[in-house]
C-alpha cells in the first residue's frame, strides 16, 4: 500500500519521524516497507500489509495509528474519533437486513454540489498514490478510502 508521508503527519501531527526513520519502525515492529520514493513533493511509503491487519492497517488513519502505537505518541487528529450529529432527513432511509452482518451503516445527503475539477491539494496526493484524479466527486469518495478505509460512492 502507497502511504504519503505528509498525509500521515496530517494525523501524527508535526512531531512525526521522517519517512526514512517511518521506515526502519515500521519494518522492525509491524510491517515490511519496500521503499520510499520521491513522487512530486511527497515522500511515498510502499508499506506491505499482509492480510490479517488489512482490517485496521489499509488506510493512512490506520498506519498512522500504528505509528502512534510503536512510537508512544498519540494521534494528534482522529477523524473517527469525533461525535457529528448531522440532521436527520426523511429524503432517504436506510434499512439493514441482517443486523448481524452489518450492525450499522451511515448515509448522508449533500445538495448543492457542482461535479468540477478537486482543489490541487487533493489532486497531488491522489496522483503521489498512483491515482488519477476525475472530478470532485469522484476524488473525494476515493480520498475518504484511503485516508479511513472506507470505500464509498456517491
Amino acid at each position: 500500500m502507497k502511504v504519503v508521508h505528509q498525509w500521515l503527519k496530517d494525523y501524527v501531527g508535526d512531531s512525526i519521524a521522517s519517512p526514512e526513520e517511518i521506515e526502519k519502525l515500521l519494518t522492525f515492529h509491524a510491517f515490511e516497507v519496500e521503499g520510499v520514493e520521491k513522487v512530486g513533493d511527497h515522500d511515498v511509503l510502499d508499506v506491505k500489509i499482509l492480510p490479517d491487519r488489512g482490517s485496521d492497517c489499509l488506510s493512512h488513519r490506520g498506519i498512522a495509528r500504528e505509528i502512534a502505537s510503536i512510537t508512544g505518541v498519540p494521534l494528534s487528529f482522529d477523524p473517527l474519533q469525533s461525535n457529528e450529529r448531522l440532521p436527520v432527513f426523511s429524503d432517504i432511509t436506510v434499512s439493514i437486513a441482517d443486523t448481524y452482518a452489518c450492525s450499522r451503516f451511515g448515509a448522508a445527503l449533500i445538495t448543492g454540489i457542482m461535479v468540477q475539477e478537486s482543489p490541487q491539494w487533493l489532486k497531488e496526493r491522489l496522483l503521489a498514490l498512483g491515482q488519477r484524479p476525475i472530478n470532485n466527486i469522484v476524488d473525494a469518495t476515493n480520498y475518504v478510502m484511503y485516508a479511513l478505509g472506507q470505500p464509498l460512492h456517491a
